[in-house]
């Protein structure tokens, strides 16, 4: 039997990191968003729609008839994702996905009426997830989420587009 490589080289960095394994900040909300989601799932199993699918549905409510293009930039995902978690909800016939008005090589995302239908039916179990999550905060605590939730996409989407434009202070991957 072989023995497993160890690496023996240490970092200073990656051991302060050790010590403190909540400080970097990605590593910390991609945990909290993937339990968070699991609650949400949990939740909303009974409607046969995942946390993503019934955002998805929400917010092509809101935004009727939206090109695929911009409902991902809307929901901050790759295209690729979008597809993923469209295809479902195209096969149940819960959206439709049609030929752009203006353009047609645009794709068009629609919301049917079966899928407003799906969306109304897991409204209250997706306040049962609300709830549960604001109970266990607290109402100040879930006053603060809501609030350093918005404060952080603001303050990423600013650093993004400094990236993206160069004029961040780091230096570039």
């Amino acid at each position: 039997m072989s023995e497993t490589n160890s690496c023996m080289y240490t970092h200073p960095l990656l051991e302060a990191l050790r010590q403190s394994p909540d400080a970097c900040a990605c590593a910390s909300l991609r945990k909290a968003t993937r339990l968070t989601t699991q609650m949400y799932d949990h939740w909303l199993a009974p409607s046969g729609l995942s946390a993503a699918q019934f955002s998805l549905l929400a917010t092509l409510y809101y935004t009727r008839r939206v090109p695929m293009g911009r409902l991902a930039a809307r929901l901050m995902t790759e295209r690729s994702t979008l597809t993923r978690t469209l295809a479902p909800l195209d096969r149940r016939g819960l959206v439709e996905i049609t030929a752009g008005h203006s353009d047609g090589r645009v794709r068009d995302v629609v919301l049917t009426a079966a899928g407003l239908e799906a969306l109304i039916s897991a409204l209250p179990l997706w306040q049962r997830a609300q709830d549960a999550l604001a109970a266990a905060l607290g109402p100040e605590g879930w006053d603060r989420l809501r609030a350093t939730l918005g404060e952080t996409e603001r303050a990423a989407r600013r650093v993004a587009a400094e990236c993206k434009t160069g004029n961040s202070s780091g230096s570039s991957p």
